[in-house]
């Protein structure tokens, strides 16, 4: 079991008070007493919600975060289907020309993706 808190100032240090989260499974979860630990998007604004006393407005903000993603996530979709099938409009009377540009897109976005990955496990470690 763990806590992750963080502490709510209204004033000056004096009167900082901790506003925290109990993790009771830890799921090999390895926090030593006193470690920082990084927590990010609904996490944060749950404590925050919760420091102001309205969890309401945290549970709220929850979900138009997910909405957003969701919305987001979906768009990309789209806009990557279509401009394939734009791509592909396009060259349709050179196929060739069409899968070089198809193999060139795949391989910039894998890169892309494996460039975010090692990112993420740089900034995050």
């Amino acid at each position: 079991m763990a806590i992750v808190f963080r502490y709510f100032v209204t004033c000056c240090a004096a009167d900082a008070q901790p506003i925290g989260l109990v993790i009771k499974k830890d799921n090999g979860l390895k926090i030593k007493n006193n470690d920082w630990v990084r927590i990010t998007g609904v996490v944060m604004v749950m404590l925050f919600a919760i420091s102001l006393n309205m969890t309401w407005l945290g549970i709220l903000i929850g979900i138009f975060i997910s909405i957003g993603m969701a919305v987001t996530v979906s768009g990309l979709v789209v806009l990557g289907v279509s401009g394939k099938s734009d791509v592909r409009s396009v060259t349709s009377c050179h196929k060739k020309i069409f899968f070089i540009i198809e193999a060139i897109i795949e391989i910039m976005a894998g890169l892309m993706i494996m460039g975010l990955g090692v990112y993420f496990s740089i900034t995050t470690a």
